[in-house]
């Protein structure tokens, strides 16, 4: 997790990952979390509403 640059785990990793993470999604794995993941990346650098906006035109 600390060569990976921004750690991020599901909500239903063990304690000692979930310990490590920046970000702890609130799906569990393989139920939205990696979805949830790169909205709050895309939110960070500013691109969420371009992307949507672009997506719903």
């Amino acid at each position: 997790m600390r060569k990976g640059g921004l750690p991020i785990a599901p909500s239903g990793a063990v304690a000692e990952v979930r310990e490590h993470a920046l970000l702890v999604t609130e799906h569990m794995g393989g139920h939205g979390a990696v979805r949830e993941a790169i909205e709050f990346i895309l939110k960070a650098q500013s691109r969420w509403e371009e992307l949507t906006q672009r997506y719903f035109a």
